[in-house]
């Protein structure tokens, strides 16, 4: 005798995508549970609602799998809730279909509570037990304060569906507490399956930077491996990619998914910052859906029309998960909001890709996000908390590659704790034990633990140069020839180190990464940098290498390319000029360039931008400041880049280059420079004011009118004192 499940899922049909109608998870859940029946020949009858004229009522997909539309109320998506109106007929209709079956017994499974009703009512008919899958319950939802008009009803089923069922099968850990603290039903009686992320977010098609991945051909993909670090999109200094990325929902157009109020949050950091602030992408929902939530959301949002025709907020519609993994490439964070979530297929599947997330505290927000680690928690409408937290990766943007690396580490271990198919097997009887692991959130204090290491990586996500792109940088900077290239194993966090033998001596190649500043990291409201730049830190790091190593070490210099590291205060200011975003002119002295810099800094006081701040006393400081510079200025012409010269001070503090050669360059590199001293005349009155002290008042003052711009209004007095106090 044949024995079929029968699944009962009159809400969610699986061959429609997610995102579309009325479609949501739910319908994610249902077409992993199909596609594994069908994959592992399980006879099933699948039983679901007919939403369109054109759908097919009936399909015989395999010999072991037959599908079935039946058609209730009017065409399109419906309310689910009202679904238990037609409850009677839904089971005239389901007899009717299981009559065609001679000779065969069943095992029901509903999904969603007015199929549960169903499943309970046929599995005492048919003499047989039902097991159900809940996806969300009654009693959460009106505790979370996403009321139905039924809700009454649905608890009063859900506690007879609950307590009859042999197996309740739930998706997260979050929901298998809830059903045991508030329906009192046994731990053993639940089972957690889990739900399948689909491959597009596991092996996307392409990385970060749109270039394709090459995978390794075969059943098993192994990790991806990546086209070389040194294309052209990354020669260009400027081109700072994780600028470019914007924020992103995905999920259903629904009130209770909070996307109001991820629009609202989004608006008033764009208030802050402007056109610093990243584009919203919503995705989900038909065209009918969209345009009735705009229009409700349109008086909280008066300039909503305007954003959407600048393409600030772009609503995408429905897409398959290649569209929405493809849109995830170009996205600093997943947004999202839910007022109640079972689980939050969404959360997964953007953590698979190495995307943190922002949540609420449910479903797998509650389970597996952790503030500083893998994301962000927010309470739902903490508008102020959720604008916060994006603020937070626009100021830092470094934030996506850092907590990303942890997200998809954290998919790894939640996908070890689901075993989908199995679970499923267990509780129709067809396999003889339940294997569960178990997820442990880690709750223990990110910085503290952070700080055990004192300064951690970024980017976790950068390929690292091949051998091929070592040995084309050392011979394009040494004129020589490479003969071995080794890496150093190295307990380092913030770069990495290759010796390379060449035909003229040994060499360092040395690969260096920007920080995070682990000291403030931890404090959400602290005003201090998350990130340490490497133009920071990178000198005191080559002169550690070079004096433990003995060896001369070629890094890239911001400003001028790979070069021979020579501990010169040239490289020191060149790196600093670069963190300005202003690069250098090889024939202009430190002076002219610093003119330079009190100059835009002095325009950029005196822009609109800067009206509505009282800066006067400031505009009038650096004014001071420019009047320290001459008219007359001496440059230096035809100083090859190559770390032979040396800038520094001498005893009557004037600026001074020499030929130099500490770091043992071979003579060939001497010969094809001026061996002659270049003297540069002063060119300001260094009585007042050195160079040094100069460079410092600048970005002390640059910093702090860049935070000025970025933080929220509660700090701007505080800034301003600081400001006029520094000066």
């Amino acid at each position: 005798m044949k024995k079929y499940v029968v699944i009962i899922d009159l809400h969610c049909d699986p061959t429609i995508p997610s995102g579309a109608g009325d479609i949501g998870g739910g319908n994610t859940y249902s077409r992993s549970l199909l596609h594994e029946l069908q994959k592992n020949n399980i006879y099933h009858i699948y039983i679901t609602r007919k939403k369109y004229p054109n759908l097919e009522e009936y399909i015989g997909m395999t010999p072991f799998s037959d599908f079935y539309r039946i058609n209730l109320g009017n065409w399109g998506p419906i309310d689910k809730d009202i679904l238990q109106n037609y409850h009677s007929y839904s089971k005239q209709l389901v007899i009717e279909i299981l009559s065609k079956y001679n000779d065969c017994s069943f095992i029901f499974h509903s999904i969603y509570w007015q199929s549960g009703m169903l499943a309970y009512e046929l599995a005492e008919q048919y003499n047989t037990f039902y097991v159900h899958t809940i996806l969300s319950n009654g009693k959460k939802k009106q505790l979370a304060g996403a009321v139905e008009d039924i809700v009454k009803q649905r608890i009063h089923e859900e506690e007879k569906i609950f307590a009859h069922a042999k197996y309740l099968i739930c998706s997260s850990l979050s929901e298998i507490n809830e059903i045991q603290k508030l329906y009192a039903i046994p731990p053993e009686n639940l089972i957690l399956a889990g739900l399948e992320v689909d491959n597009h977010y596991l092996y996307p098609a392409y990385n970060s930077r749109g270039e394709i991945r090459i995978n390794t051909l075969g059943n098993t993909i192994i990790e991806q491996q990546y086209l070389s670090y040194f294309s052209d999109i990354n020669k260009n200094d400027d081109y700072l990619w994780w600028n470019l990325k914007n924020f992103i929902y995905f999920g259903r157009i629904h009130k209770n998914k909070g996307i109001k109020q991820i629009i609202i949050a989004w608006m008033q950091a764009y208030e802050i910052i402007g056109e610093q602030m990243p584009n919203l992408w919503i995705v989900g929902g038909s065209p009918s859906q969209i345009e009735h939530f705009r229009n409700t959301i349109k008086e909280y949002i008066p300039q909503l029309a305007d954003l959407e025709k600048q393409h600030r907020i772009i609503w995408w519609g429905t897409l398959p998960p290649e569209g929405i993994s493809t849109l995830l490439l170009k996205s600093s964070v997943l947004i999202t909001h839910s007022k109640y979530e079972a689980g939050g297929l969404v959360l997964l599947e953007a953590l698979n890709q190495g995307i943190p997330v922002i949540a609420t505290p449910n479903g797998y927000g509650k389970d597996y996000l952790e503030n500083w680690y893998n994301g962000f928690v927010v309470p739902y409408n903490d508008i102020a908390a959720l604008k916060q937290k994006l603020l937070f990766f626009c100021s830092h943007p470094f934030l996506t590659d850092y907590l990303g690396k942890n997200a998809k580490q954290s998919a790894k271990e939640i996908e070890q704790t689901f075993n989908f198919f199995d679970s499923h097997m267990f509780s129709y009887g067809f396999k003889a034990e339940k294997k569960q692991m178990s997820f442990f959130k880690k709750e223990i204090d990110w910085y503290q633990a952070i700080k055990l290491h004192s300064m951690d990586t970024y980017p976790y996500l950068t390929e690292l140069p091949s051998e091929f792109d070592i040995k084309q940088i050392i011979q394009n900077c040494l004129q020589c020839a490479v003969l071995n290239i080794s890496e150093i194993v190295e307990n380092e966090l913030d770069y990495k180190l290759w010796e390379i033998d060449t035909n003229e001596g040994t060499y360092l190649f040395a690969y260096y990464f920007d920080i995070i500043n682990t000291t403030n990291i931890w404090n959400p409201y602290s005003t201090e940098e998350y990130v340490l730049t490497k133009g920071e830190r990178i000198h005191t790091l080559l002169e550690a290498i070079e004096n433990d190593k003995k060896l001369s070490v070629v890094y890239k210099n911001t400003a001028c390319g790979y070069v021979v590291y020579n501990g010169s205060l040239y490289d020191v200011f060149s790196e600093k000029k670069h963190l300005a975003y202003v690069s250098f002119v090889s024939d202009q002295d430190e002076a002219a360039t610093l003119n330079l810099k009190f100059t835009e800094l002095l325009f950029l006081l005196e822009s609109p931008l800067m009206s509505k701040y009282d800066v006067l006393p400031l505009i009038n400081y650096v004014r001071n400041v420019k009047a320290i510079f001459k008219s007359k200025r001496t440059c230096v012409a035809n100083i090859p880049f190559v770390s032979i010269y040396s800038l520094y001070y001498d005893t009557k503090s004037n600026f001074k280059m020499i030929s130099y050669d500490k770091i043992g360059l071979q003579y060939k590199h001497l010969r094809n420079a001026s061996r002659k001293f270049a003297y540069v005349s002063a060119a300001f009155n260094y009585t007042i004011l050195t160079l040094e002290q100069l460079w410092s008042i600048y970005f002390e003052i640059y910093t702090y009118i860049e935070k000025l711009l970025i933080y929220s209004k509660e700090f701007r007095k505080d800034l301003i004192d600081a400001i006029y106090e520094k000066c």
